[in-house]
């Protein structure tokens, strides 16, 4: 976005934040004859982290949908703790759950991410209350779980990670309903690793994973897209925890960055 100031002093105001780096450049000419060299400065603002989740009017802050036993869809518009819009989005059946809700477009306004009991993943990309778009995905048989959705290739777009029941772990890069690149991760047991939380933990823009084993050791996945570019013990995040601590970590369970897809 290009946008021409008058004299003055400005502040940057970023009322929310975006799952992307960006770059701020200001340009100025002397203001006497508007001629002479640019001044140009160029300011990374780095990575401002995810935008809010469940956001769906692309405000900045977080909004309540709500599923009645009916079946309607209800969408709760939030400033604080007062309802600042919202209304009936629509009907779905009850042979449809709700896998997840995030920004798969990179709009910086959440989606809704359903499965059909026929395997078939759909997307509605959200305005407010309205659908604007979206589609089918893919279908995938009951053997796979989605995992969480996250960014995981730092394109500004959440990505779908599953797992399968023999371990494999396997990722959709997403732009809209469309998978636009995949590959296969890595196999973890999955009657021993269990996934604690998603997030961005090195600060490198890309969602990574943190998994905990039945022993209590915490362990973390550095990610770029659908490859592991950091892991194990050191500096990659290898978290050893005294046996007096097994119990504290099993009674308690930790806040997840952001709830995850069936939880």
């Amino acid at each position: 976005m290009l946008r021409t100031l008058a004299a003055g002093t400005y502040f940057l105001d970023l009322n929310g934040s975006y799952d992307s780096a960006y770059t701020m450049t200001v340009s100025a000419k002397p203001v006497a004859d508007n001629a002479g060299a640019t001044l140009a400065q160029a300011t990374p603002l780095g990575s401002l982290g995810a935008a809010p989740y469940h956001d769906f009017n692309g405000d900045g802050v977080s909004d309540l949908t709500w599923l009645n036993t009916s079946g309607l869809i209800y969408q709760w518009q939030m400033a604080g703790t007062s309802i600042a819009g919202g209304g009936g989005v629509t009907f779905v059946g009850s042979d449809w759950k709700m896998l997840g809700i995030a920004d798969f477009s990179g709009t910086g306004v959440a989606g809704m991410l359903w499965q059909n009991t026929s395997g078939l993943v759909y997307e509605w990309q959200m305005d407010g209350g309205a659908i604007v778009g979206g589609g089918g995905v893919a279908t995938v048989d009951s053997s796979w779980k989605l995992l969480t959705t996250r960014d995981f290739n730092g394109d500004g777009n959440s990505d779908l990670p599953w797992q399968n029941t023999s371990g494999l772990l396997y990722e959709w890069q997403m732009n809209g309903n469309q998978i636009v690149g995949s590959g296969s991760v890595g196999s973890v047991d999955p009657s021993q690793w269990k996934l604690l939380s998603a997030g961005d933990f090195n600060g490198d823009g890309k969602s990574d994973l943190l998994r905990q084993n039945t022993s209590g050791l915490i362990y973390e996945w550095q990610m770029n897209g659908s490859q592991i570019s950091g892991r194990g013990r050191g500096r990659h995040g290898r978290l050893e925890l005294e046996a007096s601590w097994l119990g504290e970590v099993s009674a308690w369970a930790p806040l997840p960055l952001r709830r995850q897809a069936g939880a």
